[in-house]
């Protein structure tokens, strides 16, 4: 195997092909805390509102009744909204400045690349501050930080159409002993030595 077997090699929709070098990811703990106050801006930020069901003719009294509701459940609603809007701030906040924390790993420190989900992706790093491994992984949006032979960039996961696995193993990636079969009498073989 050469030493570019060892690097991932993604197809995008353009029909340009990658080979990923380095994958940016991000400390577990902050992309965690980054989603928790994503799903408390979602329930704050969600449909709220009074349903009210009446079975026959209501009366007056009732009607009043209803009203004073629908009124105390429209400020309710309206400060489950500004608590949601502060919850979706502070997540905004938090997003932009683990940014500039991502670490690029080389591809071959990253474990389960064997599996086309860049959200599955994980390595271990130590931290200047602490001398413990800390688990580093995909920040959660649709975007990945990669290094590649032309430079870095960020890739849009979904305008992938192909992934190709690094060839070697990492202790938590299964054994890939060939390379793709064909299908086909008609198919070529896969053009490794093209990316």
């Amino acid at each position: 195997m050469s030493g570019d077997d060892v690097c991932p090699v993604v197809v995008l929709s353009s029909g340009h092909s990658l080979r990923l070098r380095k994958i940016k990811l991000f400390e577990e703990k902050a992309v965690i805390e980054i989603a928790e106050l994503r799903a408390q801006a979602a329930k704050g930020l969600g449909p709220s509102a009074l349903g009210l069901g009446v079975l026959g003719t209501p009366s007056v009294g009732f009607a009043l009744e209803a009203g004073a509701m629908l009124a105390v459940g429209g400020l309710l609603a309206n400060m489950a909204h500004k608590t949601g809007l502060d919850f979706l701030r502070r997540a905004q906040d938090r997003s932009h400045a683990l940014a500039s924390r991502g670490v690029y790993f080389d591809s071959t420190a990253v474990k389960d690349m064997h599996l086309p989900r860049p959200g599955a992706w994980w390595a271990h790093a130590i931290t200047e501050r602490e001398n413990s491994p800390r688990k580093h992984v995909h920040g959660g949006d649709e975007f990945i930080g990669v290094s590649t032979d032309v430079g870095e960039m960020y890739i849009r996961w979904s305008e992938v159409v192909g992934y190709y696995p690094p060839q070697s193993v990492n202790p938590s990636s299964p054994q890939i002993t060939q390379s793709p079969t064909q299908t086909s009498d008609t198919m070529a073989p896969w053009p490794r030595d093209k990316f």
